[in-house]
């Protein structure tokens, strides 16, 4: 749990070094003390929060009200936090006949909230369910009797946890979860509650503020998907080059069983789309032989992406595993019970997440689990298939040691493209991609799924997705592009960008001269492009002279820009009655961008 104790000397601290971000509090409680925790807590996250404190108990009225002070405050991200204070209070004056289909009317009011917060506002919404609460009346018949308090705030989570799902732009964040995390006892408050409308404690209200910025940074790309684990001690007990594979401790009873449940959490993050990688100071057939032979290992071969054991530091075979999986640290988390091992990766590389294992084996699943190291706001089909695709990404690695030059590994890799406008399949991948990638990626807008639908559907924009498959497998939705007609002549490319995955490969070059040939076809004379520096798109900055454009100007004002910009924009242009598309090893299939 946070201590707010310690936060607290955040408040009066110097943000001005970082990211400012908008961020409206809309509650049915007093709210000044939910923006104190965001304030303090934004600052562990180099984030300079700004909160606007919303009316007190007005969520719906300030919510309606184009012209409030929500609205005004153009926030970046919005937070609707009601409580289950309120929801008694609300209960108790409905007569009991109504009391069981209470839980419907409740969960309509909070959609009109943010059916109105979306319909106004283009910010995230992100709405705190209500935590449970039994008022004693009914004892253990609580739970099953439809007119009972605890009941219905049960269904009533449960209703918002469907309609969440349903809603593009809304995002939840489980406070009732938190609450049976920490206890009740170290959550509510009394005291603040009746003397200052706050029913909360503030090391609470920290942890939910925490958990209100683990998803927004799942909202612009910042999640981690790889998990680095080393073996012995680590995955089982012992030491396998000295007991054997036979007498490591996994399974049965005691504590091979803690290492058991260890490994099947680790491959249920597999399975969700994490990938998941060894790191070992072993011999390597040594370390696989549990893998392999092993009746009680729960993780197999097949579930790890990439398989590192030798007697190197871990320190490089981490960056290994990055330049294979080509993914950034920030996106790893690395679990060791050595300690010596954990601090040197934490010294060498520092933004790889390095959790401090208890020491007994027994609660190291219980702590991993605790800390909310996997966040996502959407799990798509081809998130549960990553780890096959890392392990493809392997075996490309391995081949192209063995190929004698560049250009003899990328003509064996035998690639073709699929490229064709948005379409329900491709738009909840392409809004992931808007929102995760950031290293190949032109002008970091980020987009959600009703926002790419109503530019398909408008007729004022281009729309492109890129598929690509080769020998190894199919890497799927790779490549998002999107054109704004400014006139009959001229393309503004609003959106470009591509997955690391397939950097390098020569499927930015296929893109652009796809995009450029189908755009010459339909009589335009140009296209024009515009690169924003943010702090990690750097790779993408040689991008436009590489594809032929021409520099134009630069501007210290983007256009329509969603990322914090880390320097001028330049502007670029591309004449299309001189372009000449590029060779690249790549088979088109179906190349199509849609016409005028």
């Amino acid at each position: 749990m946070a201590d707010f104790k310690r936060l607290r000397v955040n408040l009066n601290k110097d943000y001005s070094a970082f990211h400012r971000m908008n961020i409206a509090v809309l509650a049915d409680q007093a709210s000044q003390y939910i923006a104190q925790a965001l304030r303090a807590v934004s600052f562990e996250r180099l984030i300079d929060a700004r909160v606007y404190e919303g009316a007190f108990d007005r969520m719906l009225e300030e919510a309606l009200d184009p012209d409030s002070g929500l609205y005004l405050s153009e926030p970046d991200r919005i937070v609707v936090f009601p409580s289950a204070q309120n929801y008694r209070a609300r209960f108790y004056n409905e007569e009991k006949m109504r009391r069981a289909t209470f839980p419907e009317r409740e969960a309509a009011r909070l959609c009109d909230i943010l059916d109105a917060l979306t319909g106004r506002s283009g910010a995230p919404v992100i709405i705190c369910n209500f935590c449970t609460m039994d008022d004693g009346l009914y004892g253990n018949l609580a739970g099953t009797y439809p007119e009972s308090l605890l009941s219905g705030i049960r269904e009533t989570n449960m209703l918002i946890a469907e309609s969440v799902k349903h809603r593009d732009g809304v995002f939840l964040v489980d406070v009732d979860m938190l609450q049976s995390a920490v206890g009740a006892i170290h959550a509510y408050d009394p005291r603040s509650y009746y003397l200052a409308s706050c029913p909360w404690t503030m090391d609470f209200l920290a942890d939910v503020a925490d958990r209100v910025f683990a998803v927004s940074d799942a909202l612009t790309g910042k999640v981690r998907k790889c998990l680095i684990t080393d073996l012995d001690d680590t995955l089982w007990g012992g030491v396998v080059g000295e007991v054997g594979w036979e007498h490591i401790a996994i399974g049965g009873a005691g504590v091979g069983r803690a290492y058991a449940d260890l490994q099947a959490w680790i491959r249920e993050l597999s399975r969700r789309g994490i990938a998941v990688c060894v790191c070992s100071k072993n011999d390597e057939r040594v370390a696989m032989m549990p893998f392999l032979q092993h009746p009680d290992m729960v993780l197999r071969r097949d579930d790890i992406a990439v398989f590192i054991a030798n007697w190197r530091d871990k320190a490089s075979n981490i960056r290994e595993i990055r330049r294979i999986l080509n993914i950034g640290f920030d996106s790893m988390v690395f679990i060791d019970d050595n300690p010596f091992e954990r601090e040197l990766v934490r010294n060498a590389l520092p933004d790889v997440v390095v959790p401090e294992l208890p020491r007994d084996a027994t609660g190291v699943l219980s702590y991993l689990q605790s800390l909310g190291l996997f966040e996502a706001v959407v799990i798509l089909e081809e998130d549960v298939a990553r780890t096959e695709m890392y392990r493809h990404e392997a075996e490309r690695e391995r081949h192209r040691e063995r190929a004698a030059n560049l250009d003899t590994y990328l003509k064996e890799l035998d690639m073709r493209c699929t490229i064709g406008p948005f379409d329900a399949f491709s738009i909840p991948r392409a809004a992931q991609l808007t929102q995760r990638t950031n290293q190949f990626n032109l002008r970091t807008r980020r987009y959600t799924e009703r926002e790419l639908a109503d530019m398909t559907e408008s007729g004022e924009y281009v729309t492109m997705c890129a598929s690509l498959r080769d020998a190894f497998g199919d890497y799927g939705i790779i490549g998002v592009a999107i054109l704004r007609k400014d006139s009959p002549e001229t393309l503004f490319l609003d959106t470009f960008l591509m997955s690391c995955r397939v950097a390098k490969r020569g499927v930015e070059t296929f893109m652009i001269g796809v995009i450029a040939s189908e755009a010459k076809r339909d009589n335009y004379r140009e296209i024009i492009a515009e690169y924003i520096p943010t702090a990690k798109n750097g790779p993408a900055k040689g991008l436009l002279r590489e594809m032929g454009f021409v520099e134009q100007d630069i501007s210290d004002e983007p256009d329509d820009v969603g990322d914090t910009v880390d320097g001028p924009a330049t502007r670029w242009r591309l004449a299309l009655d001189s372009f000449v598309p590029q060779k690249t090893y790549i088979e088109a299939e179906m190349p199509m961008i849609g016409g005028k």
